[in-house]
């Protein structure tokens, strides 16, 4: 009876607890498209991993947004192999991660999804690429406007942009960004040079631009700044094999795609290769830059913070990973504390296999804390974007490879998508909890 009474006043506290706990830190954002507002954490966060794909298939999931009513989007591609036809998947979830429904996005031509947006009107704008490898082996840039239920309402071809006759790293590389008019930005590689286009809401050309470069020199992200320009990061590239010399790039840009600075940074390590793959602003109007870095014979992601024009603050050396052209290009995102939240993937000890990996920093650069993860069935996991969640936890998409164990002996992968709580954890707790009550009762 005494345990009983004691189990009740326990239960008791904790729903107390939590009550206060929801008074205390409820918010509501009323303006989605507000960079400075963020959702504060919830007590009861979703927690949930889950695959999708088909077997024999290289499915990736390349970047995931939050959509008005709570679930999620996730855009992925594949490499079917080179006597079938890739098209760009779209795929919707709700909070719980239950598929609610999937969309292929293609043309007589190979097709390529990279990054998403959700548009003004809850709808969605996707980039992503065409490799008419069938024709002229050309590469066009590729803007879609859908509704809300992934079917199409304008689209927008640009290019061709390259041309290639091999899978290189950056063929499917064009990224979309919101503007706070309700139009977007398009953006990636044109003619080896780093290119923006500037479109509105009912997909007209507002303005479309190449960068003038001595090198090579590709744009892989851009956010809009508070007086309504950009902030571009990409890379420069020289030489070839060992005598290549990489270095990252910012350029600042006006509202009119038109450049204010451009600066290519020193090499950051003595092997003089480096690249710029994520941009974020931060809080006091400087940058906050993710990228990979050469040590020796090992790669390195590196961040780095610099002020509103460009001179770097602080840097921080992350940890050792695969080289990211050849997996995935990360993500970084400002979290509500005004800190940043990465994700990646990083080698797991002894070198080989590599798991997905997140890692939250505070806003001076110290490192808050690091999750890694890996099912143990699988050779290599990978993080392609993270957002912070309503809830205040993260939702992550990437993928996971598995090596088939039966003939034929085949390598494939499925889209990982992954909900954790405000500290990176997917396991939830109610077991444990239920056992506890279980045990005094």
């Amino acid at each position: 009876m005494n345990k009983k009474i004691f189990a009740i006043a326990i239960l008791g506290c904790l729903l107390l607890t939590t009550v206060a706990g929801l008074s205390a830190t409820g918010l509501n954002v009323e303006n989605k498209n507000d960079r400075n507002k963020y959702p504060t954490y919830n007590p009861t966060p979703e927690m949930w991993s889950k695959t999708f794909g088909t077997e024999d298939l290289v499915e990736q999931g390349q970047d995931v947004e939050i959509t008005n009513d709570g679930g999620y989007i996730i855009i992925g591609d594949g490499d079917h192999g080179y006597e079938s036809l890739d098209d760009i998947w779209l795929l919707k979830l709700d909070s719980k991660g239950n598929k609610i429904w999937d969309k292929k996005i293609g043309t007589d031509e190979e097709e390529y999804g990279h990054s998403i947006e959700v548009a003004s009107d809850g709808g969605f704008l996707i980039a992503g690429s065409i490799w008419s490898k069938n024709n002229d082996s050309r590469v066009y840039a590729w803007l879609i406007k859908t509704d809300s239920n992934g079917d199409i309402e304008w689209e927008k071809i640009f290019g061709p942009m390259f041309w290639t006759n091999i899978h290189q790293p950056w063929y499917k590389d064009f990224y979309v960004e919101n503007t706070d008019d309700g139009g977007c930005v398009i953006y990636g590689l044109k003619d080896d040079r780093a290119w923006m286009a500037k479109v509105d809401f009912q997909g007209d050309v507002v303005f479309d631009k190449t960068y003038d470069a001595s090198y090579f020199e590709i744009a892989h992200s851009v956010k809009q700044t508070d007086d309504n320009g950009f902030i571009m990061v990409g890379y420069t590239s020289r030489g070839s094999g060992a005598n290549t010399v990489s270095q990252i790039v910012l350029k600042k840009l006006d509202s009119n795609g038109e450049v204010v600075f451009n600066k290519i940074f020193e090499p950051l390590t003595e092997y003089e290769y480096d690249r710029g793959y994520c941009i974020e602003t931060a809080n006091d109007g400087g940058y906050v830059i993710i990228g990979e870095s050469l040590t020796y014979s090992d790669y390195t992601y590196i961040i780095f913070k610099t002020d509103s024009d460009g001179n770097i603050e602080w840097k921080k050396n992350l940890g050792l990973f695969a080289e990211i052209e050849t997996y995935g290009d990360g993500s970084i995102q400002k979290t509500s504390d005004g800190g940043f939240i990465v994700t990646g993937i990083i080698l797991s000890i002894g070198g080989n296999p590599s798991d997905l990996w997140i890692a939250k920093y505070k806003i001076n650069g110290e490192l808050d804390w690091q999750k890694r993860y890996d099912d143990g069935k699988r050779e290599v996991d990978c993080g392609n974007s993270i957002k912070q969640t309503n809830d205040g936890g993260y939702i992550i998409t990437g993928y996971t490879v598995i090596w088939r164990t039966h003939y034929p002996l085949i390598t494939y992968s499925d889209i990982w998508v992954i909900k954790t709580d405000s500290k990176g954890n997917i396991k939830s707790r109610t077991r444990n909890m239920n056992q506890f009550l279980q045990n005094i009762l």
